[in-house]
Formats: C-alpha cells, structure tokens, sequence
C-alpha cells in the first residue's frame, strides 16, 4: 500500500496552465510547445504529416487556418485532460520514481510463528526480502534451546535480518536469553517505530504438558505492563503474544475448549492495540475482534500460515494468509 501526495501548488496550476497554452498557441505559432509540468504526454511528432498534406499540428512547421488549428489544438488539449484525471493517479508512477520522499511513512509486516524447527515455508512468502519487519510469535524450535533456534532464526535472517521475536512456550527459557543477547526480544519489551508501537510477550499462561516456557497468569499481565510502558507514548501500538486471548476463536481446541490467556484478554480490553498477532493454538487458526482490537492467529508455518500487516499513518490493514495455494 503506497499514498503519494500530489502537491497543492501542482492541483491548482496544471489546468490553468494548458488553457494558458491555448490561448498563447492560437495566436502566435504552433511551435510554441504544450505548458505542462511533466514531459508531454503526446508525442507531437505523430501529427507531422499525412499523405493527403492535410498537417494539422507540426513542432516546427507554420499552420493552414486558424480554425483547423483552433479545432485540432482543442482535440490535443481534450485528449491530455483526459490522460491526468485524476491528477492522483496519471502522476502516481512518476513521483513514486522522481520523488520518493513524498511517501509517507508505511510499514510492511510479516508474521508468523509455530515455527518447530521447520522454516522452510518461509521462504515462500512473497515479497518477504521486502518486508520492513519480520516478526516471530515463539515456538521457533520444539524443546529446543538456543542453538536450535539460531540454526532457525539465521535461516529466516538469509531471507530479511530485520526480526523481532519472542520464544514460545516450547522453546527453552535459553531461546528467550538468546533473542535478548541478540537485541531482537519483544517479550516484556516494546519498540516504537514512528507513530506505531510494537511490544511483545513470550511463553505462555500455564498447560496440563509443562512446557519449558510458562507463567502464571498476574506474571504475564506483569511482563504485559512492563512492556506497555516502553511504547505508551505511541500514537497506535500492535501486541505479539504467543498466548492468545481467552475465549476467542484463535485459542479453542478441537475439542472447543478455550484455553487462552485471561491476562492478554484483559490487557486487550483495557488498551486497545490496533491489532494482536498471536499463536500456540495451532488448529485454532483464525480472527475475532475484542473492541476494535483485531486477534489474528495464522496457525503454523509448516501449514504455510501467516499474516501481512500495512501499517500507514495512523491506518493499519491486517489479513491472515497461506503460502498453501487453498483454490
């Protein structure tokens, strides 16, 4: 998603600049070239000449009558009306090459988590060397420790070094150290990037297995505040965390049980992310919407499960997608 501002100066004068040129061209000679602010978008050169010496336009060349002129000039100046409205769209290509200031500031995610040592899929998401970021929403090995996952996260970095992280619930708590030593940990953590913050919270609340990465639920909602304070002074924030929210569509079993966090249920309800990206629930792939807090839980990797997300000046899009070809 790209917006290119078309300056104000530019709107207003353009118009008035071809209906200047008329004017001047039908009373001086036609070599007096078309008043625009970009290149001609008509190649003069085709009106030359006809076989039946019927010119009507030439770059250099004098004119037959003033009304042949009038009228063909009136059919240029027409076509060339027709070719910038709107103004947007006919200038759009060209700023984005010439001007590439003039963008404003957009943010391209991608997520995706539920990885178990199985990262391939990865590689097939498109446009993912472009992203801005790339985030990881734990369970980068399956009980694995750090040189697990360094084995993981350095065959993502081959396709994009800009990751973020938190380990989930099946990696080691040495994964979560990694990622620290690392400078890429969200969890407990929050980054702002502009006007948007990011924070993160890894592990999960507590599971009948015993996971390597659990917490009670007050020590969730603990890592939940503190990385809340470091992203507080954004206008727009996002949360990754690997436990999804309570009694939502991404935290239920086959069995439709709901095993999610009540600590990120309730810190959604009190703060209001724009979005939540989440994970752990593998068959619970899907959405839900807590407030106007989106839950997006893309399911694993292995299964080609991941979510791209357009942050732009205060408006983010966000959808789960699959590098599984579902059609």
């Amino acid at each position: 998603m790209m917006l290119v501002v078309i300056p104000n100066a530019e709107r207003n004068m353009k118009i008035p600049l071809i209906l200047l040129d008329f004017f001047l061209w039908s009373i001086y000679d036609s070599s007096y070239l078309l008043i625009i602010l970009q290149e001609p978008i008509i190649n003069t050169d085709l009106y030359n000449q006809d076989q039946n010496d019927t010119m009507v336009y030439s770059r250099h060349g004098g004119y037959r009558t003033g009304l042949q002129l009038i009228l063909a000039k009136m059919i240029i100046i027409m076509y060339t009306l027709s070719r910038i409205q709107p103004l947007e769209l006919q200038l759009l290509n060209v700023y984005e090459i010439q001007n590439p200031d003039l963008r404003l500031n957009c943010m391209r995610i991608i997520a995706f988590g539920d990885i178990h040592m199985a990262p391939a899929n990865a590689g097939e998401i498109p446009a993912i060397d472009t992203a801005d970021l790339l985030i990881v929403t734990g369970d980068i090995t399956n009980y694995g420790n750090r040189l697990e996952a360094e084995t993981v996260l350095s065959s993502l970095a081959d396709l994009n070094s800009s990751i973020l992280a938190v380990a989930g619930n099946l990696d080691q708590p040495d994964v979560a150290t990694y990622l620290e030593d690392r400078g890429q940990s969200l969890h407990g953590r929050g980054l702002v990037f502009d006007d948007l913050g990011i924070m993160g919270l890894g592990g999960s609340n507590y599971t009948p297995f015993h996971t390597p990465y659990e917490f009670s639920e007050p020590r969730l909602a603990s890592f939940l505040a503190s990385g809340y304070a470091q992203i507080r002074v954004a206008a727009d924030f996002i949360l990754v965390s690997h436990a999804p929210p309570v009694d939502t569509e991404t935290d239920r079993l086959t069995d439709g049980s709901h095993v999610g966090s009540s600590a990120v249920r309730t810190f959604l309800e009190e703060r209001q992310p724009l979005l939540c990206i989440t994970g752990h629930i593998h068959e619970s792939r899907g959405q839900d919407k807590i407030g106007r807090t989106i839950v997006l839980n893309p399911g694993m990797l292995k299964e080609g499960g991941y979510i791209e997300v357009i942050y732009e000046t205060g408006e983010l899009a966000a959808a789960l997608r699959s590098t599984v070809n579902t059609a």
